[in-house]
């Protein structure tokens, strides 16, 4: 709202309008629990969500639909996701430190850390590489 107020007449024309936290303002939350859960089972069948989306949503054109999803639902699922590897990654470090302290004084962490990386498993070695952590 402060954009809003500060841009005057050049948000409209910029069609900010059509961004974000206006677009999701034009939805209330039970529609958009509705949608969410439309676009994941959809999703997961391989099939796409627009034709049971303008069923589900009689008041709502293709236009509306669309600028929902590309400017409220995947920035939102973006960011969950982002949160929650972000969470477990720090935990898990947290805890491997824990238990390098604790098992192997003698030896430095990196040389700890470079053995266990060794051996660990596929699925951390990916969640180390996509979050950037090498």
């Amino acid at each position: 709202m402060k954009l809003k107020s500060e841009l005057e007449t050049a948000f409209n024309d910029w069609k900010f309008d059509e961004m974000g936290e206006e677009v999701s303002m034009l939805w209330n939350t039970k529609d958009q629990t509705k949608f969410s859960s439309l676009v994941k089972t959809g999703l997961s069948k391989g099939k796409s969500f627009m034709k049971p989306a303008l069923a589900s949503f009689p008041s709502k054109n293709r236009q509306s639909i669309v600028n929902y999803y590309f400017n409220v639902h995947i920035p939102r699922r973006i960011r969950s996701n982002s949160i929650t590897i972000n969470t477990d990654d720090e935990e898990e470090e947290d805890e491997e430190e824990e238990e390098e302290e604790v098992t192997a004084p003698k030896h430095s962490r990196k040389r700890n850390r470079a053995k266990k990386g060794a051996c660990s498993s596929s699925k951390s070695l990916k969640r180390k590489y996509l979050s950037g952590r090498r």
